[in-house]
């Protein structure tokens, strides 16, 4: 694979908050399958960033001591060489971490089978297909989640779930997600207006007070929750 097979549209040199537990560089994939209203990387989920960063990228690997690689986006499940770019770099032993919408199952398994894949976070979109609809404009049911979440329980791989609270999910909601993830740590996500959202007009319904509240909801249900703003 050449190193600019793999289109990178840019990249964190040094991240201690990205992938826990490790110090990372994380990469920006572009392209995504979902338009989520809080998305905060609209040009990367687009496709419209072409600067292709790999040679940079690769460059900078190449001399200094990372051990670990966060991969983000966009959506990377939908990046060209996917399989290709996380290979070369497991060969060179490092640690790779996937963050994924959760809407990709068929595209994610395969890496799993080839435990090229070290660490997973995956997004919660909503709780129900009314909610996912609402929230991604594209996807209309919980399916393809709960295939990516059992999928990666069977891989025997560590993951955690993200929810960037854009509402109040209710108890019928959190016990649906309990019954097959009951065992999953979960960061939740307070939604930040600093950067502009692929949703101009979509406003974050919750304050600091709400969002914290969330955190005893959720700890009623899963065994390990983590706040992250």
């Amino acid at each position: 694979m050449s190193h600019t097979d793999f289109f990178i549209a840019g990249f964190t040199p040094v991240s201690l908050i990205d992938y826990p537990g490790e110090v990372a560089a994380t990469v920006f994939t572009h392209g995504c399958n979902l338009r989520c209203r809080y998305c905060h990387n609209p040009l990367l989920v687009t496709g419209r960033k072409r600067d292709n960063k790999s040679s940079e990228f690769f460059s900078y690997m190449a001399v200094r001591n990372i051990g670990a690689v966060a991969v983000t986006g966009g959506e990377p499940l939908f990046s060209d060489h996917i399989t290709d770019f996380v290979t070369f770099l497991k060969n060179d032993g490092i640690k790779i971490k996937l963050d994924t919408n959760g809407f990709a199952p068929a595209r994610l398994i395969p890496l799993l089978e080839k435990r090229l894949i070290d660490y997973a976070a995956v997004d919660i979109k909503g709780f129900c297909a009314e909610d996912i609809e609402y929230m991604t404009r594209t996807a209309r049911s919980t399916e393809p989640f709960v295939k990516t979440i059992r999928a990666l329980k069977e891989s025997g791989i560590p993951f955690e779930l993200r929810y960037t609270a854009w509402k109040k999910p209710d108890e019928e909601s959190l016990f649906w997600l309990a019954d097959f993830a009951r065992d999953v740590p979960v960061a939740l996500q307070f939604l930040q207006r600093s950067t502009p959202l692929l949703d101009k007009r979509f406003s974050p319904p919750m304050n600091k007070a709400e969002f914290y509240s969330l955190k005893a909801l959720f700890e009623s249900y899963f065994g390990k929750v983590a706040v992250r703003e």
